[in-house]
């Protein structure tokens, strides 16, 4: 379950001022694994005929089981710019600084990805955005530094009356392995990931338009040894 909100205050012209904040639960069979994610950002959005940006910082703690196992404190940048009136070049950047409870000290580190690509007007409320590139995170335990690539096709459209659908696909690849040659071990990653939102632009609950969404999620894990 995910919910979430976002308060966009006019400031001056095409500048505004982003409050928002998120929470989402993983619920499993065994309470002891229920993952819950929460996150809050402040940040500034800015909009004209030629750039359609927005910069955040954002601070978020998940937690497993009812204990809290990770703060992530950094900025988020998403930025387009129209090159012809059909065509925009596109780019999400992100860091965050990852901390962890003592008992997961070796944890610490930081993440990072860098995604570009084109999005492309097709019609008056469509559009498709395409944009892949590299992701990281690194700890100071070796086995937890993870490198890969991610790529995102992103499709909004306004074929129904009063709503917005919006459709996402997803694939990651991140792949670790053991800082000591003594005792190699790989492990690598790959995330597929189907989502479908709808915004009812025609309903208003206290100043919000409500977005309802489903997602499916394939998670692949392999480890190896020698």
């Amino acid at each position: 379950t995910q919910l979430g909100g976002e308060l966009r205050v006019p400031v001056d012209g095409n500048l505004r001022l982003l409050l928002g904040s998120g929470w989402q639960h993983r619920w499993y069979r065994e309470p002891s694994f229920d993952d819950r994610f929460l996150v809050a950002s402040i940040g500034l959005a800015y909009a004209d005929a030629t750039w359609d940006g927005s910069v955040r910082l954002l601070h978020g703690e998940r937690s497993v089981g009812g204990q809290s196992v990770q703060h992530q404190t950094g900025g988020l940048v998403d930025i387009a710019r129209a090159v012809t009136p059909t065509v925009s070049a596109a780019a999400v950047l992100q860091v965050a600084q990852l901390t962890h409870p003592e008992r997961l000290r070796g944890a610490d580190g930081w993440f990072a990805q860098a995604l570009v690509g084109p999005r492309l007007t097709l019609d008056h409320l469509t559009q498709l955005q395409l944009i892949a590139g590299p992701i990281a995170q690194t700890a100071q335990e070796g086995f937890n530094d993870l490198q890969g690539w991610r790529g995102l096709a992103v499709l909004a459209t306004d074929i129904l009356p009063g709503a917005e659908l919006v459709f996402y696909a997803g694939v990651t690849t991140l792949a670790a392995r053991a800082p000591d040659p003594l005792f190699e071990v790989r492990r690598t990653a790959r995330d597929l990931e189907a989502r479908l939102d709808a915004t009812l632009r025609q309903v208003n609950v206290l100043g919000f338009t409500p977005t309802f969404g489903a997602t499916w999620l394939l998670s692949l894990i392999h480890i190896s040894e020698p």
